[in-house]
């Protein structure tokens, strides 16, 4: 059994900093923070899974956090989220969104990103193969059969070997 203390969490001016709070149109929705792990790298499906215990939100989640690309979710993030009685309100309303992202605008601000060193070997690799590369019109045969021989006015067919 796993118990959690509020003396573990951060007080920001002495007050616990559980969730903030949105008011959109005299309605409240609560904004929770979910504090990504290495479990989490590349992985925004485990991100719903583990708030949610399921993957149908990973939509609201990838929008309220201004993420386009749910591959780039890293140790060390924040993923900002809605309760789920509020999900369908936050899909079918802008005006929620945008009250949302315009309050946790900012939060991963400054958070590097790895860099892979192979990764960049690789393409720098890549490159250099691509630049040696010949390239000819689709209309032209590249004539690289080393099985044919042209002579003076004949042609030699070698053995395919």
């Amino acid at each position: 059994m796993i118990i959690k203390s509020l003396n573990n969490l951060k007080k920001d001016g002495g007050v616990f900093d559980l969730y903030a709070e949105v008011v959109v149109n005299n309605n409240p929705f609560a904004v929770f923070k979910f504090p990504c792990t290495s479990r989490h790298n590349m992985r925004m499906d485990l991100v719903c899974f583990d708030i949610y215990n399921n993957t149908d939100a990973i939509d609201v989640l990838c929008t309220v956090n201004g993420i386009l690309n749910p591959l780039v979710v890293q140790d060390g993030d924040t993923i900002f989220y809605v309760d789920e009685k509020d999900l369908d309100t936050a899909r079918s309303d802008a005006a929620v969104i945008s009250a949302i992202i315009d309050s946790v605008k900012g939060a991963n601000n400054g958070k590097q990103q790895k860099t892979d060193p192979s990764r960049i070997s690789d393409n720098v690799s890549k490159n250099e193969r691509e630049r040696a590369k010949t390239y000819i019109p689709p209309n032209i045969i590249q004539t690289t059969n080393t099985n044919i021989d042209f002579g003076e006015g004949t042609i030699i067919l070698k053995p395919n070997f």
